[in-house]
């Protein structure tokens, strides 16, 4: 699982590159897939954005019936961060940047 969210953080990043020449708004769905090195087929993602000013919630997952939501995420200029939990005691720390 946490492969999946690794693989999920850089295909986020590499969406929200093509928004930056400004800062964001990144609100809305995003969805597409990654080739992570060293395997051979492209894993889809899929992630719904809700910006309110800087602060950031949404949800991320392989497509849009499995998502694992998040609230208290931030979006500083061109960064956003959010941690996502995976579980009782551990989260999964994003931290992306627009280009």
């Amino acid at each position: 699982m946490k492969k999946s969210y690794l693989f999920v953080g850089l295909l986020l990043g590499a969406m929200l590159s093509a928004v930056a020449l400004s800062t964001p708004n990144v609100t809305g769905k995003w969805s597409g897939t990654l080739q992570m090195d060293g395997e051979n087929d492209a894993k889809p993602a899929y992630s719904i954005l809700n910006q309110d000013g800087n602060k950031l919630s949404g949800s991320v997952g392989p497509n849009e019936s499995e998502q694992d939501s998040f609230e208290g995420g931030k979006v500083d200029g061109d960064k956003l961060t959010f941690d996502v939990p995976q579980g009782q005691m551990v989260r999964a720390q994003f931290t992306l940047k627009c280009r």
